[in-house]
């Protein structure tokens, strides 16, 4: 049972480290084009047709690792109560996680309704 528990504990471990190094990757190049925070050049980005959808949504994923409650506003915005439509718009599914993450509300992928 000791190593189950080893290896579990060391996969939530790269799992979360691997989050935060993708969100600190994403961030860092909306710095270079806004040069504020991360979470303000994220939110700039955001409303930038510069951004694909896909890069849109790992933004969104980001704001939701980094937990800063400035980006609350801009992503309830963006909320539509429609399921997804990737080719138009942000996911939906991943816009609601962000957000109960932000609120720490946030308790797994069964809490998020698609």
């Amino acid at each position: 049972i000791s190593a189950g528990m080893m290896a579990l504990a060391l996969m939530v471990i790269i799992t979360i480290s691997w989050s935060r190094y993708d969100a600190n990757r994403v961030a860092a190049k909306a710095v270079e084009v806004y040069h504020e925070d991360k979470v303000g050049s994220l939110l700039l980005a955001l409303d930038s047709d510069l951004y694909t959808l896909r890069e849109k949504n790992k933004m969104i994923e980001a704001l939701g690792v980094f937990k800063d409650e400035r980006a609350l506003p801009k992503l309830e915005s963006l909320v539509t109560h429609r399921k997804c439509d990737h080719a138009r718009e942000v996911c939906q599914y991943g816009l609601k996680k962000s957000i109960l993450k932000i609120k720490r509300d946030y308790r797994g992928l069964w809490h998020v309704e698609p």
